[in-house]
């Protein structure tokens, strides 16, 4: 039977969505934990001030035994910096926690789910992070309850501290690691791979984001991510002040589903390089098909979908 209350610390990162925190909090308010971290960004101008407001004190409302501690920062640091220093904050607290950013909302199995995992591989240095976003639209290979993965997702997840050292913002090696080939050892698929050095190019000319580098530090180490075989977590962030949000990120928000449990644990820890497949041609293959087609003016002797 499952603990009353959470025994896994939570860490969320807020800034100037009070409507959304609010229904992440009730979400929160159903496990109870015992442990409650909150970091929310500083204003960046005089209309951020009362939205900033009206989200700190969201987390007055707490109304079960919980230890909370705050990251109330001053200034605004942004997507990266702020990303970085808060689970660094996070990290210098607590040995392993579950991360939700405002706009995340997990159903109830998902906090159980990376309670279970980070205590079952909290010594295995292979896995470096349990997700709980699963975009296979209903498709699952085998009926256990997660599969290992070489693609993080960030929308609610779970790491440990072991892992999070790791973490290089600047991504180190990664000119030699590109040019001796290991990238193409790890992801054969061109097209994979050139979304990969892509999205890696834009954070050495200075874009200002912190999860590529997480992609790339998981790769760097040879890591596995754990995928649950149901979506566990939808995201509601899809406004108009949302920081970074793409046509990627519309098209992965998925209604969520409970999972069962008792879990049931795959027996062999290796990257499920169908399902992996699966995600990125349904991710990104039809929208680098048409970029070409475009680009070098064959569209109209094709029709595809994105």
């Amino acid at each position: 039977m499952r603990t009353p209350q959470l025994k896994t610390p939570i860490l969320v990162l807020a800034f100037i969505r009070p409507e959304l925190t609010e229904k992440l909090f009730e979400s929160i308010r159903r496990v109870r934990p015992l442990k409650l971290f909150v970091a929310i960004d500083g204003p960046r101008n005089e209309n951020d001030k009362p939205l900033v407001d009206e989200v700190k004190k969201i987390f007055t409302k707490i109304d079960w035994p919980c230890q909370l501690k705050t990251f109330y920062k001053e200034t605004n640091k942004g997507l990266k910096g702020g990303y970085i220093d808060t689970l660094d904050w996070f990290f210098s607290h607590v040995e392993d926690g579950i991360i939700l950013e405002d706009d995340c909302i997990p159903n109830n199995s998902f906090y159980w789910f990376c309670q279970e995992l980070l205590e079952k591989y909290k010594h295995d240095d292979r896995i470096m992070q349990i997700a709980g976003s699963n975009c296979q639209r209903g498709w699952k290979r085998d009926n256990y309850s997660y599969y290992f993965s070489k693609s993080p997702y960030t929308w609610g997840w779970a790491t440990w501290r072991r892992a999070w050292k790791t973490y290089s913002a600047d991504m180190k090696g990664y000119k030699e690691f590109k040019d001796k080939g290991y990238l193409k050892d790890v992801y054969p698929n061109f097209l994979e791979r050139m979304v990969l050095k892509s999205n890696f190019k834009h954070i050495i000319n200075g874009f200002q984001v912190w999860d590529p580098q997480w992609v790339y530090n998981i790769i760097y180490n040879n890591g596995l991510v754990i995928i649950p075989n149901e979506n566990l977590i939808t995201n509601i962030g899809m406004s108009s002040n949302a920081s970074n949000m793409t046509y990627l990120d519309k098209k992965r928000s998925l209604p969520t589903k409970e999972l069962s449990f008792p879990l049931k644990h795959p027996p062999f820890m290796v990257a499920d390089r169908e399902s992996d497949d699966r995600l990125f041609a349904w991710s990104f293959k039809q929208k680098i098909i048409n970029t070409f087609l475009r680009k070098t003016k064959l569209m109209h002797f094709f029709r595809f979908k994105n």
